[in-house]
């Protein structure tokens, strides 16, 4: 979804191939939308695996989260 917003698909950042190290995922711009798509993904696979947190807190661009099961 966003990669026409970033004219960039996050994977060849997340994923860059072998002895190719990404410079762009520096960028906060590419940073913010990278560390997103990684915690909603997440999040989705504990959802198929029944586990529903109670709290989700989060400051910046994720340096900093918190999950709360009760």
């Amino acid at each position: 979804m966003l990669e026409p917003l970033l004219n960039l698909d996050l994977r060849s950042c997340l994923y860059p191939e072998e002895n190719t190290p990404s410079q762009k995922i520096n960028q906060t711009a590419i940073a913010q939308p990278a560390i997103f798509a990684i915690e909603y993904a997440l999040s989705q696979l504990w959802l198929s695996w029944g586990i529903h947190p109670a709290i989700l807190i989060g400051h910046s661009i994720g340096e900093y989260v918190k999950t709360a099961f009760f």
